[in-house]
């Protein structure tokens, strides 16, 4: 029994320690595969934007038709831009505009992934499209490890409207739901509390979540949307999983969604 007690316990501080040493590469994983349709053929321009601490983020950017909103897309985890090209002509043919930054380390972005880091590249993002766009055009779109940041930013910036797929609580509540036993509470170096960045967000907000979401639970975008304040949407994708929400619906609803919400420029 002592011995069985003791192999447990190595066990348990063997998979600790290897999840506090490689926790950022488990968190930020590079994506398995590219869109097959490339952005470079759907027209826009490719833009290397300057992050304050000095990182360079590649980006795609198509500009709206007039009286459109901008939408600043921000990926997830094992995502890219480059993946959401069928996306990105869906919501360029409602004449929506496009600004879609690679996180840094992801693409051709330079830098180290972490928390802090993508909130850096968010505001990177805002600050270029508010050179040439109103507060009232912009839109922010987050998909899964990409909502926390959306959230982040909403809850600083003026914004249009808030849209969050597939989003979550915490980082911490993500990690939990896949590894029970560990401490992730005390080992856990970015956070991503986006059930309470949520609470000083203004703008409407629409959620989109899977029903059969095995990668984050709907109930973690659940408890998420309680915490914000609204005015706010929730809408879930019964047959959707984690990354094929466009399959089922995502995008018309988010394109009915801006045009009620979204104000056209004076």
């Amino acid at each position: 029994m002592i011995s069985l007690l003791l192999s447990a316990l190595a066990f348990f501080i063997s998979a600790l320690i290897l999840v506090a040493i490689f926790q950022r590469r488990l968190i930020y994983r590079a994506p398995s595969v590219d869109s097959e349709v490339p952005l470079q053929s759907i027209g826009g321009e490719f833009l290397e934007i300057e992050t304050t601490d000095g990182e360079r983020l590649e980006a795609w950017h198509k500009p709206p038709a007039e009286g459109r909103p901008i939408v600043i897309f921000f990926h997830g985890s094992a995502d890219s831009p480059n993946q959401r090209s069928v996306r990105f002509l869906a919501l360029l043919s409602a004449q929506f505009g496009i600004m879609a930054p690679h996180f840094r380390g992801y693409g051709r972005s330079t830098g180290t992934p972490s928390e802090n880091g993508l909130l850096l590249d968010a505001e990177a993002a805002y600050r270029f499209c508010k050179t040439r766009y109103r507060p009232e055009q912009i839109v922010l779109w987050g998909f899964s490890l990409g909502s926390a940041v959306a959230v982040a930013l909403a809850s600083k910036k003026k914004v249009a409207a808030l849209v969050l797929e597939a989003a979550f609580t915490s980082l911490t509540d993500v990690v939990r739901h896949w590894i029970p036993f560990l401490p992730v509470q005390l080992i856990l170096r970015d956070r991503f509390q986006a059930d309470q960045a949520i609470r000083s967000v203004t703008t409407p907000i629409l959620m989109i979540h899977g029903g059969t979401d095995r990668d984050i639970p709907l109930d973690l975008g659940k408890r998420l949307f309680e915490s914000a304040p609204g005015p706010k949407e929730f809408t879930q994708l019964d047959a959707g999983g984690h990354d094929d929400l466009d399959k089922h619906g995502a995008v018309a609803i988010v394109r009915r969604f801006l045009v009620r919400v979204c104000a056209s420029p004076s």
